[in-house]
């Protein structure tokens, strides 16, 4: 399939939009990577149109022009205009922001009108877990957190690309579009109600996932109170580890706080070198009780009494729990379910205004346990390091 790169060129007649699509001729290293490019038409002094155009002209180039059209079309006849709109974007790869220097002023105007397209088209992006780029153009500034609303905040952290309409033009155009070219193409995980978007970096040894519902991205809350009451979901979340294709791999969370419990879910699995020996059934034994627990699923203090760990007792003798990956293969239905159910409860107990990191670490003791840590001890992965 050959990719395409589409944009919304907006229309404050609240009547309509255009929709331009060009297609490149040959495919792009992601070969079937969808851009959606959302811009305002009243920004640089209402002449964004024409830096736009510029881009658009770039892009073309660099795809192919013989293979590129660019179709003024209306939305198709009987079709609501969000909803082709929406469509479009659950479809995009990618979605460009532009923002010029009167974009701040035209999302407070838009907001006392109660209606912006282009604030929905961004808060869409970000819901479903699209690439969103903020593509700054005209000397404009990215938005402090404190300058969006509610449903934009996380726009504020995304890496901007700035485009300069002088000389630096063209290297600008070549960095933005070698960042679309090594983008990730997710892969899709549906079941029931629930997608998982799955994310591979580092030629597959790092993978990054993020859980939606019925098109709605999970919460940190959503998850917790699902590891806890959801059997279909504990499934569902089982089956995304079970079918990473690593044999063996980190499980880490980013941070949370009672405070921010709506930030989106996502984890990472960091592949580590398949363990061999056996597994330590010894350091833990002293509170290994099938009885206990949650089916055999049990919590306590480590030794540093600065971090609460998560442990299934073995469920037989030589029974491999020496990891995440190895729970999984080995370990009954009953007990797994049993495993995120607990860490669900306990993480609700952990909860306060104080970091929380959420993780399997995958060194010291060879037998599996999840630690709820007061400070990322043992991390890998650099993002999840800093405080939410």
């Amino acid at each position: 399939m050959i990719g395409q790169i589409c944009w919304v060129d907006e229309r404050w007649d609240k009547r309509r939009k255009y929709w331009f699509c060009f297609n490149p001729t040959y495919r792009l290293k992601n070969s079937e990577m969808r851009i959606f490019i959302s811009y305002r038409r009243a920004d640089v002094g209402g002449h964004a149109d024409i830096f736009v155009g510029r881009i658009a002209d770039r892009l073309i180039a660099h795809f192919g022009e013989s293979n590129v059209f660019l179709d003024i079309q209306t939305i198709p006849v009987g079709r609501e205009f969000d909803e082709f709109i929406f469509e479009q974007i659950a479809q995009a790869d990618a979605l460009l922001a532009i923002i010029g220097p009167d974009w701040l002023t035209e999302l407070k105007v838009r907001e006392e009108e109660k209606e912006d397209f282009v604030k929905a088209e961004i808060q869409s992006a970000l819901n479903r877990g699209v690439h969103l780029i903020p593509v700054l153009i005209g000397g404009a500034f990215m938005p402090g957190t404190d300058q969006l609303p509610e449903s934009l905040k996380r726009l504020s952290r995304k890496n901007a690309f700035a485009v300069d309409s002088g000389r630096d033009f063209h290297p600008h155009l070549t960095n933005l579009i070698n960042k679309l070219e090594s983008l990730t193409i997710p892969t899709y995980i549906d079941k029931g109600p629930f997608r998982g978007i799955r994310e591979s970096y580092n030629k597959g040894n790092t993978l990054r996932f993020q859980i939606h519902e019925k098109d709605e991205l999970l919460s940190y809350n959503d998850v917790i109170e699902r590891w806890i009451h959801d059997d279909q979901f504990r499934s569902f979340f089982r089956s995304l580890l079970y079918d990473s294709g690593l044999s063996s791999y980190v499980w880490e969370t980013p941070p949370i706080t009672s405070n921010h419990l709506n930030r989106p879910f996502e984890f990472v699995l960091l592949s580590l070198p398949k363990r061999f020996g056996s597994p330590d059934r010894e350091t833990y034994a002293q509170y290994f009780n099938v009885d206990a627990g949650d089916n055999g699923v049990i919590a306590f203090d480590n030794l540093g009494k600065d971090a609460l760990l998560v442990v299934p007792s073995p469920c037989k003798t030589d029974v491999d729990y020496t990891n995440l990956a190895a729970f999984l293969r080995n370990a009954p239905e009953i007990q797994q379910h049993a495993l995120w159910r607990m860490l669900g409860r306990c993480v609700k107990q952990r909860l306060s205004s104080k970091p929380l990191w959420i993780s399997v670490a995958g060194g010291g003791v060879a037998w599996l346990h999840v630690r709820l840590d007061s400070y990322p001890k043992y991390y890998r992965y650099m993002q999840y390091r800093a405080e939410p």
